[in-house]
């Protein structure tokens, strides 16, 4: 097995949802939707980017696999989309995927705001 093999490995395991992550659906741009496992950093409601008065929004930053199968191999960022609960449980809402945060062998760290 190679490194960054390994290393998505190590990532999908950490993600499964029978550790510490979650089950989202993806909904790549002009592809088809499919569950991906990942990790889920939820923050408060904060004011939009634009800095409009009274305006605010959903601002998660989600780890995603970089497994074909059980996760992402490609971001089009403002493009696709990922559903994800607001709390663990919780119906999920659809957010966009405005932008990838960082990128390893093993995983996307994106921000997902909604």
């Amino acid at each position: 097995m190679s490194f960054a093999a390994s290393v998505t490995a190590d990532m999908l395991a950490i993600a499964s949802a029978d550790e510490f992550g979650e089950v989202l659906l993806y909904r790549p741009h002009g592809g088809v939707a499919h569950d991906v496992h990942a990790n889920v950093a939820r923050h408060p409601l904060t004011l939009n980017e634009a800095g409009l008065k009274h305006s605010q929004q959903l601002v998660f930053e989600i780890v995603i696999s970089r497994d074909p199968t059980l996760g992402v191999t490609s971001i089009n960022k403002g493009l696709d989309k990922i559903d994800v609960p607001r709390a663990r449980g919780a119906t999920a809402e659809t957010m966009r995927v405005q932008e990838v945060l960082a990128e390893g062998l093993g995983s996307w760290r994106i921000k997902a705001v909604g």
